[in-house]
């Protein structure tokens, strides 16, 4: 089902903070080991927990091709509903002005940034969502782990892109980063509210038919 997870891991790597954070690290010191860093949190994080739920939701039997397996369908229900509540949680809050600029460019260590991303890429709902579309599928145990691989690479986008376009241009990428945080400010919003709605009431009516059949 990585098709059907595709939709949800790209609106996981819509996450504008973690943007915001590798700009002001790519502008300090050593900001190549210090993002390298902060990406290792999150990488481990992401994949260790996907791990573990794709696990749990296959009920541990990647391995037994001779039982078939179905995730129950209330699990599509209480990840729709979870992505509705999102969607209007999201929409009703009041926008928060723009944080003015840190000036300080000091030296974190390393071990604090690693934790720093860990604890920036606590999975989220849309992440939650790809691993379960992954979890219904009957691949392999080597396929799903491929899967689960790149879902993960596809969530840490906001990290890795900044990180590789500043390691080939470091000028540049300065002013792509200050271009793309503009834009997400005015329309990360609008984006997260629609995706919410649309894949959220896609999860909860599939869910509802499923459990009425």
């Amino acid at each position: 089902m990585l098709a059907q997870a595709l939709p949800a891991a790209f609106m996981a790597a819509l996450y504008p903070p973690a943007l915001l954070v590798v700009a002001y690290l790519l502008g300090g010191p050593r900001p190549v080991r210090s993002s390298l860093a902060f990406l290792a949190g999150a990488a481990t994080v992401t994949v260790g927990i996907g791990v573990a739920v794709v696990l749990v939701l296959k009920g541990t039997g990647l391995d037994d091709s001779s039982q078939h397996r179905t995730i129950p369908p209330g699990i599509d229900v209480a990840l729709g509903g979870a992505l509705l509540v999102l969607a209007v949680v999201v929409a009703r809050r009041p926008r928060r002005p723009p944080k003015p600029d840190a000036s300080d460019r000091k030296q974190r260590s390393a071990v604090g940034l690693c934790l720093f991303g860990a604890a920036m890429y606590i999975p989220s709902i849309f992440y939650l969502t790809a691993l379960h579309e992954i979890s219904q599928g009957e691949a392999s145990g080597a396929q799903t782990a491929l899967s689960l691989i790149l879902i993960a690479l596809i969530v840490l986008l906001f990290v890795e892109v900044p990180l590789l376009l500043y390691v080939a241009a470091p000028d540049r990428t300065a002013r792509i980063l200050g271009s793309w945080n503009g834009w997400l400010s005015q329309h990360a919003r609008t984006i997260i509210i629609v995706a919410a709605a649309v894949i959220g009431a896609y999860l909860l009516v599939s869910g509802i038919v499923d459990l009425v059949n």
